[in-house]
């Protein structure tokens, strides 16, 4: 990677890979990985993924010499018996970067029905 896939979400995705290879860049994306994989960077300085990591039920992922970047907190999550290791890897929380997961306002947003919105704001 980059290569045969376009983003690191396909190569996790597709059943043929088992281990992703990612290469000195800058990724911009969040990856849920659902079955196991190692994924390895060229190290921290030079492979960096900018988004959450979260490995979910099925997904016991190995992580190695990357950088992990994200307004999440914390930064790699394991839920629903997801798991995660590393080695070599160095991971950052930046308020300044988005969270995918830090939803202010949904469910009604769209529609205008207030009636499932956990605040309201005064007018």
């Amino acid at each position: 990677m980059p290569g045969t896939h376009a983003t690191i979400q396909a190569a996790a995705d597709d059943p043929a890979c088992t281990e992703l290879q990612l290469g000195a860049q800058l990724f911009l994306e969040s990856v849920a990985f659902r079955r196991p994989l190692v994924v390895t960077g060229r190290g921290p300085a030079s492979t960096v993924v900018r988004g959450l990591l979260r490995a979910t039920a099925g997904g016991g992922v190995l992580l190695a010499d990357l950088r992990i970047e994200s307004g999440c907190d914390p930064v790699l999550q394991a839920v629903d018996g997801g798991h995660l290791e590393g080695t070599g890897i160095e991971a950052a929380r930046d308020s300044i970067l988005a969270c995918p997961d830090l939803v202010l306002a949904a469910d009604g947003f769209e529609t205008g029905d207030m009636s499932r919105w956990a605040f309201h704001l005064p007018l």
